[in-house]
């Protein structure tokens, strides 16, 4: 379910369940009251028209999916998880809309996990069995999440909660509501000791949202005339691995050698140097048709005349210091100096105010992208080790400058070029410029600015190799897209939103989505609902 920015799922062998909206008139449940959010400025709360049910079957486990819209770092939300009623103590912190996988709760010594698992066995009063499970916030047969304002605090452990997850009781008032299955809680083999930590706390005890999923078995449904569909299984087919058959494949191929030649000092910084291959039969290939060798143009020399063209050497990884930078620029002019990287870096844009509103959202979401990237993904070098002076330079700030045309609309063919530019100057506040003739440039901007940094994980702090920097760069090609079936093939929103975020680094400008291939478009979209 989505309500108003925050999002709930349950997922069955990694696949959504459906959901359906029922009115009052049908369920008449009120144990949890609707689900609701709060709008922004009024603290009023926004309900929902409906109740969401899914179809329970018992015996089969189930994971939680949840996200919210609205959680950045500057705005993090904390969620709390509701299960019949029972809840571990243990609040999940989102700082983006990153979706949050959640499959158990911990046990009370933290040691072991409990799995969540839909049950047909009902607990009621007359086993007289001791427990008492506060069931005020959360009623049986109901998945629930709350969602609360929060702010940041220094990170540190979280003390060891003394309350125990059991399944829940069903007592005479709850019966009416024909609550013929709950939540078993599974326990699975000791783990290491859980350690929690927290580096939020609320803001207010008030939820800003409430997503309450009821979950009923099939019968259920039947008895109110509500057509429901059940998942089909698929058993995996039995694969028989041949691993020796697989050895002799991937054993060495005698006939190549590999000589990798590094032209500097042991006391220098390790850098890839040259890659020699050399073949046992040293022969060019040979034309059976023209009864001639056939030249081969060696491209990693320089420039090669071949008749009255000139062919230019290729850009090759291995040409490139700094690996991260991808795609290599048409122009790259570098230093040797180092530069440390203030992780509060001062980003903006002196013109970006006199452009629509559209690319002011644009601009305002790119640079918080690299602010959450500054803090966040501290990227280290697997292959080179740069050392950071103690002395280094640090970057503050970074000028941002559109020069052209200040539009939102993404045509074909448009400039999406860009100039980037990090200097290196003693005893000065270092300020890098980056400027381009349409906000599409600034963005590709950024996102080289970005891969030029790293994380000393030593030191604890982030720093800028081989400065100064000038770039110069545009696209090679006006359509650089990518397409993905989503009607033959399922992939979860995650991986959705992260191939967009792959997509943005590589400076991919097109998403080809295929979505459905029924001429009846039966997708509901709510943020464009005239789709």
């Amino acid at each position: 379910m989505l309500l108003n920015g925050f999002s709930l799922e349950v997922l069955v062998d990694e696949m959504p369940l459906a959901e359906y909206t029922l009115p009052d008139s049908i369920t008449n449940v009120t144990m949890t009251g609707k689900s609701y959010t709060l709008q922004e400025n009024l603290d009023q709360p926004c309900f929902s028209d409906f109740n969401t049910y899914i179809v329970a079957e018992p015996g089969r486990k189930f994971k939680l999916r949840y996200f919210s819209t609205k959680a950045t770092s500057n705005n993090p939300i904390m969620a709390e998880t509701l299960i019949d009623g029972q809840f571990d103590n243990t609040y999940r912190g989102l700082k983006s809309r990153t979706i949050q996988i959640q499959d158990c709760f911990m046990n009370v010594t933290r040691d072991k996990k409990l799995e969540f698992m839909f049950s047909n066995s009902i607990y009621n009063d007359s086993l007289k069995t001791t427990i008492k499970t506060p069931n005020s916030r959360g009623g049986v047969g109901i998945i629930s999440i709350y969602f609360y304002k929060s702010r940041s605090v220094s990170r540190r452990n979280s003390i060891t909660t003394t309350s125990d997850i059991q399944q829940v009781k069903m007592t005479e008032n709850k019966k009416s509501f024909e609550i013929e299955c709950t939540t078993a809680f599974v326990p699975q083999q000791s783990i290491r000791k859980y350690v929690g930590y927290y580096d939020m706390v609320k803001a207010s005890t008030t939820p800003i949202a409430a997503l309450h999923l009821h979950y009923r078995p099939e019968s259920w449904f039947a008895i109110r005339n509500v057509q429901v569909q059940i998942p089909t299984r698929y058993s995996l087919p039995n694969i028989t691995f041949n691993s020796e058959k697989v050895a002799n494949q991937m054993k060495l191929n005698k006939s190549i050698k590999g000589e990798i030649k590094n032209e500097h000092g042991r006391d220098k910084i390790k850098q890839i140097g040259t890659v020699k291959i050399e073949k046992e039969n040293n022969k060019r290939p040979f034309d059976e048709v023209n009864k001639e060798e056939i030249d081969v143009i060696d491209l990693t020399n320089d420039n090669v005349v071949v008749g009255a063209e000139i062919v230019e050497k290729r850009a090759r990884v291995m040409d490139c210091q700094i690996l991260a930078m991808w795609p290599i620029p048409q122009s790259w002019s570098k230093g040797s100096e180092t530069l440390r990287v203030f992780p509060s870096l001062n980003i903006n844009c002196a013109n970006i105010e006199t452009s629509e509103e559209l690319t002011q959202q644009i601009f305002e979401g790119a640079k918080n992208r690299v602010k959450e990237f500054l803090v966040d993904e501290n990227y280290v070098s697997p292959n080179v080790h740069f050392e950071t002076p103690e002395n280094s330079v640090t970057l503050h700030s970074l000028t941002i400058e559109v020069t052209g045309d200040k539009s939102s609309k993404l045509d074909f063919g448009i400039d999406e070029s860009y100039e980037l530019m990090i200097p290196y100057e003693k005893d000065k506040p270092l300020i890098a410029h980056l400027k381009a003739p349409t906000i599409f440039g600034i963005l590709h901007g950024l996102n080289t600015f970005t891969q030029l940094i790293y994380f000393n994980k030593e030191k604890k702090d982030l720093f800028l190799p081989f400065a100064p920097h000038y770039i110069s760069d545009y696209p090679k090609f006006s359509h650089r897209g990518l397409l993905l079936d989503t009607a033959r093939n399922y992939y979860p929103v995650n991986d959705l939103l992260k191939m967009l975020d792959v997509m943005s680094w590589n400076k991919f400008n097109v998403f080809h989505w295929h979505i459905v291939d029924a001429n009846s478009w039966p997708v509901k979209s709510e943020v464009y609902p005239e789709l």
